[in-house]
Formats: C-alpha cells, structure tokens, sequence
C-alpha cells in the first residue's frame, strides 16, 4: 500500500485519502512517497501506482529483484499483441482497436474480461 507525506502539515496518508486531504490541508501542494521518497506535485500522485518493495529498500548492495509471474504474464501478452500488430493481414478495425490498447500496460490476459 502505498503512503504519502504531506509536505505541508507533514501528515501520513493513505493513497486512498489524499484526495480528502488536499481538500482539509489547503497549503498541500507537494506529496512524498514513504517507501521511495519520490515528491509529488499536485495530481502526479494518481500515477505512482507501484512503488520499492522492502526487499528493495533494505536488501543491500547486491540485492537482485525477483520476477513475479504475473508481471511476466503480463509483459508476454503485450508482447503478442505487438506482434498480431506487424502482421499485414489484420482487419483495420482490429488494428485500430490494438493501436489504442498499446498505450495500456494493464491488458487483461483473461477472454471474458478482454472482451
């Protein structure tokens, strides 16, 4: 879960709440990162979805990250529809439709939900 630092007031906030509390704090204008101690200016924060893990910030010097499966899964789907897109014979409407999704890093890799 990821957790701000107001800059302002210096209160901690759950991602879920920040928008209550730029709402009360009126001089929020800046919002840090706990785990990774990156600053947010205004609505940035909305992006900051994935953040270090503890693995990472305390595993020292050569501390490799390990793959998850699904973020592997994940990078191989969009690596197929890359592919489906430099193929010639694809129906223009197809192609437009895989054109917009490219700009996703979140396709789902299920038929019921891609449909």
């Amino acid at each position: 879960m990821v957790v701000f630092t107001c800059n302002a007031c210096g209160e901690a906030v759950k991602k879920a709440q920040v928008e209550k509390h730029v709402n009360i704090c009126r001089n929020c204008q800046c919002l840090s990162c706990m785990d990774c101690g990156k600053d947010f200016w205004g609505d940035d924060y909305k992006e900051h979805v994935k953040c270090v893990s503890e693995d990472q910030k305390y595993g020292g010097k050569g501390f490799e990250a390990k793959i998850h499966k699904g973020d592997a899964k994940q990078q191989e789907w969009i690596q197929k529809i890359h592919e489906v897109l430099k193929k010639p014979s694809i129906s223009p409407k197809v192609r437009n439709i895989l054109e917009q999704m490219r700009a996703f890093d979140n396709i789902p890799r299920k038929k019921v939900k891609f449909q």
